[in-house]
């Protein structure tokens, strides 16, 4: 899901002798995302044993559900992991450059580990090719460009998957070389 997206997270506790939903089963949920202060609340379930919580996942989120354990009730347990992709703010400071002219950039991530591997990659006349590729230092993603020949060039800023994001590409960014 993108960063700041709304998500659901539905399970079901079943009787362990008729492997019917359980109404009214008490379920300890864990929210850990992989940036900040992690959470727990405990749901009821409801018609058929269902139970959900809904979050709001900023980064990678891992949800764990513990059910508590009755006579006629197993305790049980259950993780999944919600994926998140990168917040990405990405400005040039101009868009049009003369042939061989330096323009500059940048991108900011929030939350974004030190050490992620990026590339600034740029699209022309179709063809896509790596300007730059290296690490993270944190946040802030400076990075600078320039092209030989004229024409409508289409720079982004990718990141690989880490513990806060799954792989994530920028949107793109038109500069125009007269």
């Amino acid at each position: 899901v993108r960063s700041g997206t709304k998500v659901t997270i539905r399970g079901r506790v079943l009787a362990t002798t008729t492997r019917t939903g359980v109404k009214g089963v008490a379920v300890r949920v864990a929210v850990a995302p992989s940036v900040g202060a992690s959470s727990s609340v405990t749901v009821v379930t409801g018609t058929g044993g269902v139970f959900a919580l809904t979050f709001t996942a900023r980064t990678t989120t891992t949800v764990s559900a513990v059910s508590t354990r009755k006579p006629w009730l197993a305790s049980s347990s259950g993780v999944t992991v919600q994926g998140a992709s990168a917040p990405m703010v990405c400005r040039v400071s101009t868009t049009v450059l003369r042939p061989a002219a330096t323009g500059r950039g940048s991108c900011a991530v929030a939350g974004l580990p030190a050490g992620t591997g990026l590339a600034l990659r740029y699209v022309f006349r179709g063809t896509t090719r790596t300007l730059a590729a290296g690490r993270a230092k944190g946040a802030a993603i400076p990075f600078s460009f320039a092209f030989p020949a004229r024409g409508v060039y289409l720079l982004r800023v990718d990141l690989a998957r880490n513990r806060a994001y799954v792989a994530t590409s920028s949107g793109l960014l038109r500069v125009v070389v007269r």
